[in-house]
């Protein structure tokens, strides 16, 4: 009989072979959970990120909430694919720097993508390394 794990920080499900949000539990499996940790919680708890976001220039000051809240909606977009796609922090570095820091890549590339379609223009940079660090995007709009 397999054990099903229970992340209870953040509501997910290990049951399947893979990560799931809690609602989605199957009834069956109630009785077999385990407490444990999913991936995106480690990586929080040990601040390791697999992409970095980095926004920056005056427009970020004058359109700080509307950023924000595009960026925390593309966010739940991609909970709803992967519960592991989440942004593990987000740092305000002064009035026009914002760095928000993700759990997988992808997620911080198409943040990225999505701020500079949704705010027309600015410049967009995204460095993939060649070794086992974090992607890095940099949008600036002045």
């Amino acid at each position: 009989m397999k054990s099903t794990l229970l992340d209870a920080k953040n509501m997910l499900v290990y049951e399947d072979k893979h990560w799931k949000s809690f609602d989605q539990l199957n009834p069956k499996h109630v009785d077999k959970l385990m407490m444990g940790k999913s991936p995106s919680t480690i990586m929080k708890e040990e601040n390791i990120c697999d992409g970095v976001l980095h926004l920056s220039g005056a427009y970020v000051e004058k359109h700080h909430e509307e950023i924000m809240g595009a960026i925390h909606n593309y966010e739940k977009m991609a909970l709803r694919k992967d519960p592991l796609n989440c942004i593990e922090n987000i740092e305000q570095n002064g009035p026009v720097n914002v760095t928000v820091y993700t759990a997988k890549n992808q997620l911080a590339v198409h943040l990225g993508k999505k701020v500079a379609s949704a705010f027309k223009g600015g410049e967009l940079k995204i460095h993939w390394s060649k070794q086992d660090k974090p992607v890095e995007i940099w949008w600036h709009k002045d």
